[in-house]
């Protein structure tokens, strides 16, 4: 009884080691796939056309204004 609780122990050991490789695998690859879906994000992106630059775009306003002043009677 003694030996199969150890191997019941050591099998629920492993699992768990074998469980933590994996998530820190995941963690460690994280960064790869973020920037993988930045890059198809801005792929995307710039096959819709140029984007605004407000710093190498030029452009110019016109703006009038008029009033009329109403005298009051009296």
């Amino acid at each position: 009884m003694l030996i199969y609780l150890s191997r019941r122990g050591q099998s629920i050991l492993e699992y768990a080691v074998l469980i933590g490789v994996v998530v820190a695998g995941l963690i460690g690859m994280q960064i790869y796939l973020k920037r993988g879906m930045m890059g198809g994000i801005k792929k995307s992106a710039d096959s819709i056309g140029s984007q605004f630059d407000p710093k190498a775009t030029t452009y110019t306003t016109n703006s009038s204004s008029s009033s009329k002043q109403y005298r009051g009677v009296g």
